[in-house]
């Protein structure tokens, strides 16, 4: 006897394996021989009456109608249109702006007035869902540095403008800022605008950028603002971290910050989108994002576009953050007094050692194991050196220790509670380079930054 259970079961798989098919086609529908030809010539005028470039957008309409001509544009799909209008561009002259993409929400939005598209998710609302761009601030009050990490995009909206703000009101009292922008893709140029002004005395605006146009009526200087809310930091050393993804609006901002020489940019060269635009909807859900404006340097024809921002300080496949943290710690030792501060700051930069493992060197620490007193000894084991404490029931803890640099090992777990890295051992030597004693000491970090320096325990033994 038949399961109808099962029989039912098959056919509504059956049913919506059809239904998927048919999606399928309906979004892969080829486009016809009228459509291409009114794609073309759209594609073609909008970058003839709008790219900055005429004397390549002339070569673009060229390419475009003789390719039309030659019927390489049809019975293609409309995704396969697109990806084959974009590369006959770019066999032209490769502009990281200019491409055509099928997307039929998009296209449908874009020609749909607003008010007939009551279900969707307005813009202004999915800039407050990602926080107008901005992510967090982080205060480092001993080193006096702000961390503001700005991952995009840029919005120039009433609430954008109010979080950038909120984010520099706690940024300017610290005396290094960091703007990380290694993830921002770009947005509206406003806000790096913006950002920059708080890098300036109220009055003492900059020329920015320039925008040009293939219209020369619609050229625009850009500069920073004569007055931003709250307090300004112009004495404050401005790092400013990049990498591939940074792209557009926010390159700006590094280029032109760079440019003027008011910020250090630390990473990767940028993504090399220089030339600002908007997307333009052509036919059968295709859109255009046609480039419109092209951004220089001031009294220039220089920008990124291609190129990139050429960081200061290239760090590879290191961490442009702790990098730059690096910087800041070298750049305060240069010029502090105070011996106690030196000693944190000295403890905090060989912090960034403690990653490079290295095997010991024994012909240095082959004397270093010994029975320093009742409760500290150090043992060798499995080719490595243990820091061994004895509690009071006769039972000997060990620790593994590392070398951060000749004479200074950092002692592994001790103390968790105080954090990573909180306790180290530091070594004692005569003349001769002979191992006299060894000293412990302990960072406590969240205790006002204070180094607490353990008794001197002495290698008595002779050595040879």
């Amino acid at each position: 006897m038949t399961n109808p259970e099962i029989k039912k079961g098959k056919g509504l798989t059956l049913f919506c394996v059809l239904m998927l098919a048919n999606t399928w086609l309906l979004s892969a529908q080829t486009v016809t021989k009228q459509y291409v030809d009114t794609i073309v010539h759209r594609l073609s005028d909008q970058l003839e009456a709008h790219y900055p470039f005429p004397e390549i957008s002339a070569r673009y309409k060229q390419k475009l109608l003789a390719r039309l001509q030659e019927g390489a544009y049809h019975n293609l799909l409309e995704e396969q249109l697109a990806k084959q209008l974009t590369t006959d561009l770019n066999a032209v002259h490769k502009d990281r702006h200019l491409n055509i993409i099928r997307d039929s929400l998009a296209y449908r939005a874009a020609i749909t007035p607003a008010s007939a598209s009551p279900d969707k998710q307005p813009p202004e609302e999915l800039a407050y869902e990602g926080n107008y761009g901005f992510d967090k601030v982080e205060i480092d009050h001993f080193l006096s540095t702000a961390y503001i990490s700005v991952p995009g995009p840029w919005h120039a909206v009433p609430e954008a403008f109010a979080a950038a703000t909120a984010a520099m009101n706690l940024a300017t009292g610290s005396k290094h800022i960091i703007i990380d922008i290694r993830r921002n893709g770009g947005g509206s140029g406003a806000m790096g605008r913006y950002l920059a002004s708080y890098f300036y005395a109220t009055g003492n605006d900059q020329y920015y950028l320039y925008g040009f146009h293939k219209d020369k009526s619609q050229d625009e200087q850009e500069w920073t603002l004569p007055f931003v809310p709250g307090k300004t930091a112009p004495d404050a050393k401005l790092y400013i971290l990049t990498g591939r993804n940074t792209g557009s609006a926010a390159e700006g901002f590094a280029f032109a910050m760079q440019r003027l020489k008011r910020g250090v940019v630390i990473g990767d060269t940028t993504a090399g989108a220089g030339i600002a635009g908007s997307y333009v909807p052509l036919q059968c859900n295709l859109m255009l994002f046609l480039p419109v404006k092209m951004i220089v340097a001031p009294h220039t024809i220089k920008g990124w576009e291609g190129d990139g921002v050429i960081p200061d300080t290239a760090t590879g496949k290191q961490d442009a953050w702790l990098r730059t943290r690096k910087i800041i710690i070298q750049d305060l030792l240069k010029n502090e007094k105070d011996e106690e501060r030196k000693e944190m700051l000295t403890w905090r930069l060989e912090d960034f050692l403690i990653g490079d493992t290295r095997p010991i060197d024994w012909a240095r620490y082959n004397r270093l194991p010994f029975q320093y007193s009742e409760k500290i000894s150090i043992r060798k084991k499995d080719g490595l050196l243990w820091y061994g404490i004895t509690e009071k029931n006769k039972t000997t803890n060990y620790y593994q220790m590392q070398e951060i640099k000749p004479d200074v090992l950092l002692i592994k777990d001790l103390l968790p509670e105080l954090g990573a890295n909180a306790a180290r051992l530091y070594i004692n030597r005569d003349t001769r380079g002979n191992i006299v004693a060894i000293t412990r000491k302990t960072y406590l970090r969240q205790e006002n930054n204070k180094i607490v320096t353990g008794s001197s325990l002495s290698r008595s033994t002779k050595q040879p």
